[in-house]
């Protein structure tokens, strides 16, 4: 592996979770199992490469979990603070997704990519396919980033980030 070519990234909030629930609880369903070995890989570089958002250290907060919290910490080298133009390209994203029927995306979703999108990040960890990792609404934040000149992030689960990454 070459450190010099690994990315930096925004690690969503579920993957904090599914990471837990593998090592606390010992939940061997996919995502536990794939956020688990993405995070461990991370674990051992002890080098930042993972960015915060706002509303990501916010949910972990509010999840009232100090092994959560301290996970996060752990590995995240900076946070993204909202601006702005974080804001109107999330409302962007989120009246997009509107448009489009897609209900499930919330505008705290729309916020972290959002965030991801404006920041040097190039991927972005979710393992959540009704909404951040549904090939609709990366459709549809693609064509939002197109119209307003900004660069995407890729969005992906855990499984494959982990080829992303670590190239």
């Amino acid at each position: 592996m070459n450190k010099g070519k690994i990315k930096t990234i925004v690690v969503d909030t579920n993957v904090y979770g599914w990471y837990l629930s593998y090592t606390l609880d010992g939940l061997r369903m996919s995502e536990a199992v794939n956020s688990f070995n993405l995070m461990s890989k991370i674990l051992e570089l002890k080098k930042p490469l993972v960015l915060g958002t706002e509303i990501i250290e916010m949910e972990i907060k509010a999840a009232g979990k100090p092994a959560l919290s301290e996970l996060f910490y752990s590995i995240v080298g900076g946070i993204i603070s909202k601006t702005k133009k974080i804001d109107k390209l999330a409302l962007n994203y989120y009246d997009s997704c509107k448009k489009e029927r897609l209900r499930l995306v919330t505008i705290d979703d729309c916020e972290i990519v959002a965030s991801a999108d404006l920041s040097e990040a190039k991927i972005f960890v979710t393992e959540n396919r009704k909404t951040l990792n549904n090939p609709k609404v990366v459709n549809v934040i693609t064509n939002v980033n197109a119209a307003e000149y900004v660069s995407n992030v890729k969005i992906t689960d855990s499984k494959n980030a982990l080829g992303e990454i670590f190239v």
